[in-house]
């Protein structure tokens, strides 16, 4: 019995000293990375996604059909009936 005590406290100090390295260790991590608060890189670039979906955007409104319907080519119209 009294080994499994032994046992049962040595787990507890290892599980607590490992728990304080893990808190410690975190908490200076984010002590160092509050200093910069910016992502790491540079700032200056052109959005080029935003440019990419303008012009995507405007290339869909060119090619819309002028009463607003859309159909994809090659489609056949649903006014055409076989006789």
């Amino acid at each position: 019995m009294a080994y499994r005590k032994v046992s049962a406290m040595t787990a507890l100090l290892l599980f607590t000293l490992v728990a304080g390295l893990v808190i410690y260790g975190l908490q200076r991590n984010h002590v160092r990375q509050s200093r910069h608060p910016a992502l790491a890189g540079s700032v200056n670039f052109t959005d080029r996604d935003a440019d990419r979906v303008r012009a995507e955007v405007a290339a869909a409104v060119a090619r819309r059909r002028p009463n607003g319907h859309r159909r994809p080519a090659g489609c056949p119209t649903l006014t055409t009936r076989a006789a």
